[in-house]
């Protein structure tokens, strides 16, 4: 899950920028972001990015990529396996921000 964000906010980044990570605890659930300085990612590939073989669109590495878009998809399997949530919120001059949320404590069947 980490390297497939990590990986992805690299590759989708300009070349001098920076990526920022936040964890944060709380009683019931910890919340993962992370943050890359990229281009906006359109708002129906927004819909789509977490199904198999999408890629993105953007200018730079990500033109010249031979990742196949599996990525994303399969973090997003792992996190709901674990009981959670991903999201992306990506806006112009903002960049874009994965967050992760999990809980605590996985449920247990009753």
């Amino acid at each position: 899950m980490f390297s497939n964000l990590i990986g992805n906010a690299l590759q989708y980044s300009p070349a001098d920028s920076a990526i920022a990570m936040r964890i944060v605890g709380e009683a019931d659930q910890m919340s993962i972001s992370v943050h890359n300085d990229s281009e906006r990612i359109p708002p129906d590939q927004q819909r789509s990015i977490f199904q198999s073989l999408t890629r993105g669109s953007g200018s730079g590495a990500a033109t010249r990529s031979t990742n196949l878009g599996l990525g994303l998809f399969i973090t997003h399997k792992i996190i709901t396996a674990h009981g959670g949530t991903i999201s992306v919120d990506s806006a112009p001059h903002v960049g874009t921000t994965f967050t992760v949320t999990l809980p605590r404590q996985l449920k247990t069947a009753e």
